[in-house]
């Protein structure tokens, strides 16, 4: 209560004297530290009233513990008192004459002993604040600066600011690895020893024990970020003598390396749990002894089988990245990446990709899945119809060589060989495991070239169609243009009806867009199976100037699983099966009810 009175008695008197000074002059500064800069600072020392000692410096651009232990810093909170300490502003001012005329002490303003004292080096001056107690009214600090006369009042907030234990300033970050160039990560546990390594030339994680294989880069990433981020759940206090055997750290349960090339970084022990906390684990970073606990469930995910980190994809390469493919199936042929980034076809096709059918070409072998790992090693392949693969897929990348030209290395090869049940096995050439995966997958790929080019059956004009013939059932119907332009049933020359020559030209301006959805077979022998009848149902339009007409035919079957309808044109000698909307042919079928329905040979009246 005595300092309690005291304390206001001194805050009174400031403020009577406050109210009797004189205004600052113009310019002069409020702040408590002129021209201090915080990022100058090479050390940090805070006595606490108990005499404990707290000290932080300066070491390559980062925060390190020095007293009372050896420890990474937390670079925010320390850069957040030297931040702070710059801010402060000289809000009151007590002389030493009149705490001597008013018979006050340090003690009253919690400065005799201060609560704590920081000090704080810098390139050419050692700065020492005395920081005491809150004034009774007003969000402030009494404050002492070492060489400068009296007490200041500045903003209470520096409290908030001063640790109290060495915990307060130490990195709650368990592996600082943010910023770390590394190229192998190697976890040893009972379970065995897993190590991954970066793969020099394609910039891809590999595992490299216990076996070589493909390594799953993207579990492995959200691995990484996971190390990144494992917190430290707590410290064990720095003035405990760490017993390792009975933290499990003599022997340690497990360790983590992290490297580069043999050269390890940073080494991780792990030991026990505490009895009652069974989701922490004991553990340190060597060369530093200190012992923290750290969460259990990242420590399980580094633990997992190595087998869980093996590459889940049948291609690892990214398809960005190929410039060429090879087909090599039940006919070879190849597709080439052109400077735009659309495909040609060389083989029995000739020409322009559809764009379409090759992204869905290049996300299907991207997303072709390892069903299982039927064997790692493997000597004699026959056994899986891979000797003799039944279908090839090679990528590759163009690339200009100084010395020998252009060059096409291989990215990846795909090989696959016979089926077991609803799988199929496979395997890349340049390792010796082989793999299964889905048939129904594999059979996405596209085996001849047909099956990629341009979907466009058609492009033209209405007004370029001088005739369409329609035969259906051993009946042919033909309509031609008039001198007047105007559609007529041949061999009469009376023009159509309104609502008939509309029908046609709607048509007309459909088919002259007409796209594939799809390239569904190749062959004459296949159209029965696609519902194509004896004798032939087809149309077939004659296209531009009478001396340059251009004959499109095109053959109608039956309708497709997908609710479409099958057509067949003859392209390159060869007769193309594909899919068509609906819509389109049900105009037509309109076309061919109002046909029936007419005299042979005699036009509708208008």
């Amino acid at each position: 209560m005595l300092a309690l009175v005291a304390g206001m008695l001194a805050f009174i008197i400031l403020f009577e004297r406050r109210g009797n000074d004189e205004a600052a002059p113009v310019g002069r500064t409020t702040r408590l530290f002129a021209n201090f800069n915080p990022a100058s600072a090479s050390a940090v020392e805070i006595v606490l009233r108990t005499n404990r000692i707290i000290r932080a410096e300066r070491v390559h651009d980062d925060w390190m513990l020095k007293m009372p232990i050896q420890y990474p810093a937390n670079a925010a909170r320390v850069d957040g008192l030297l931040n702070a300490l710059s801010l402060l502003n000289r809000q009151s001012h007590i002389t030493a004459q009149e705490l001597l005329s008013q018979k006050q002490n340090l003690e009253a303003f919690g400065l005799d002993p201060p609560l704590a004292s920081i000090i704080v080096e810098l390139p050419h001056e050692r700065v020492e604040l005395k920081v005491g107690g809150k004034s009774p009214v007003g969000n402030q600090v009494y404050v002492q600066l070492v060489g400068s006369d009296g007490i200041f009042f500045t903003d209470a907030l520096l409290h908030e600011r001063i640790p109290q234990q060495p915990d307060d300033w130490r990195d709650p970050t368990f592996l600082r690895l943010r910023g770390v160039t590394f190229n192998r990560l190697e976890m040893v546990s009972k379970a065995g020893d897993v190590e991954i390594q970066m793969d020099p030339s394609t910039q891809l994680w590999r595992l490299t024990k216990p076996m070589n294989a493909r390594a799953d880069n993207q579990k492995i990433a959200q691995l990484i970020r996971l190390l990144e981020d494992w917190p430290i759940a707590r410290f064990l206090p720095e003035s405990m003598t760490p017993d390792f055997d009975a933290l499990g750290l003599q022997t340690p349960e497990a360790s983590l390396m992290v490297g580069q090339g043999t050269n390890d970084m940073l080494v991780v022990q792990f030991g026990k749990s505490p009895t009652n906390e069974l989701g922490l684990v004991y553990a340190r970073c060597l060369p530093q002894t200190n012992v923290m606990l750290v969460p259990r469930d990242v420590l399980a995910r580094l633990q997992a089988p190595f087998t869980e980190l093996r590459e889940p994809r049948l291609i690892s390469t990214p398809m960005a990245a190929v410039d060429l493919i090879e087909v090599k199936t039940q006919e070879s042929f190849s597709l080439r990446k052109m400077a735009d980034n659309s495909w040609v076809i060389a083989g029995s096709v000739n020409g322009p990709a559809d764009e379409e059918l090759m992204k869905k070409f290049l996300a299907d072998l991207a997303s072709l899945r390892i069903s299982s790992y039927v064997k790692d090693v493997v000597t004699d392949f026959s056994a899986y119809g891979l000797a003799s693969p039944g279908r090839q897929y090679i990528l590759r990348r163009i690339m200009t060589n100084t010395v020998s030209g252009v060059v096409n290395p291989i990215l990846a090869q795909i090989n696959f060989g016979t089926n077991n049940a609803d799988q199929i096995y496979a395997r890349l050439s340049d390792e010796t495991s082989v793999y299964s995966t889905k048939w129904v997958d594999s059979w996405k790929l596209p085996t001849q070239a047909y099956q990629l080019r341009d979907r466009q059956i058609w492009s033209f004009s209405t007004n370029e169609v001088n005739s369409l013939t329609v035969m259906l059932q051993s009946r042919t119907n033909k309509l031609v243009r008039n001198a007047a332009r105007q559609w007529t049933l041949a061999p009469d020359p009376t023009p159509l009806g309104g609502p008939l020559t509309n029908l046609v030209d709607e048509v007309l301006f459909r088919l002259g867009q007409l796209r594939a959805e799809s390239w569904t077979a190749s062959g004459d022998d296949e159209m029965v199976r696609f519902g194509f009848p004896t004798p032939r149902h087809s149309i077939t339009l004659e296209v531009g100037a009478t001396n340059q007409a251009q004959s499109l035919a095109m053959d109608f079957g039956g309708e497709s699983p997908g609710q479409n309808m099958y057509g067949a044109i003859l392209r390159d000698g060869k007769r193309l099966i594909f899919e068509f909307r609906m819509p389109v042919y049900l105009l037509y079928s309109e076309i061919l009810r109002q046909l029936s329905a007419m005299p042979s040979n005699k036009p509708p009246k208008s």
